[in-house]
């Protein structure tokens, strides 16, 4: 199945203090890393999803985020309204550690009778790595409407199977660290 990536570049980074998409890890910005093992994974069709200072990049094919926010809940609406693929692999762009191994990995265990694959670890679920259908648009457009923006309020409203990266080969610590402050940042790259 041909699977196109979005990027999702969108977000305020109040806590990070600058745009975190652009910020440096290891000489590369946290969206150039995430872009890459995409790529290197065999994903040809990766777009960026996000304000006019990350989508004007221009390397990367980007949408501008057609929701001011929304979170990311408008960010895949901005995606699936423009996507004509049946099913998108959905990325944040601050979780730098991402590799090419995890993507393949995570895309070849994916079951599409699911609305939804989404990558778990432990209990804690990773919403912003996984596969959507497009078939849940309808739900996303009615929870924006009622300005319920919580990604977990989607994932209990639709079929989703949750993938347990943290059981495969090319699980790393870090893989999937979240950085959303400087101190984050300088935690992880450390390990």
């Amino acid at each position: 199945m041909e699977l196109s990536a979005y990027i999702l570049a969108g977000g305020k980074s109040s806590r990070f203090g600058t745009d975190k998409g652009l910020a440096l890890v290891e000489g590369k910005s946290m969206l150039e890393h995430v872009y890459n093992a995409t790529f290197k994974a065999g994903i040809n069709s990766i777009w960026i999803v996000g304000r006019e200072s990350v989508a004007g990049h221009p390397s990367y094919r980007c949408i501008p985020d057609s929701t001011i926010e929304k979170g990311p809940l408008g960010g895949i609406m901005t995606v699936m309204e423009h996507t004509k693929s049946d099913h998108m692999l959905i990325l944040s762009c601050d979780m730098p550690f991402i590799h090419s191994a995890i993507v393949s990995e995570f895309i070849q265990a994916c079951d599409w009778k699911y609305d939804a694959c989404v990558a778990r670890i432990g209990n804690d679920d990773q919403p912003l790595f996984g596969v959507y259908s497009k078939r849940v648009l309808p739900q996303i457009q009615a929870l924006l409407s009622s300005n319920r923006l919580s990604m977990r309020t989607l994932l209990e409203e639709i079929s989703v199977r949750y993938l347990d990266v943290d059981k495969f080969v090319s699980f790393e610590e870090r893989t999937f660290a979240n950085i959303n402050t400087r101190e984050d940042l300088k935690r992880w790259e450390k390990k």
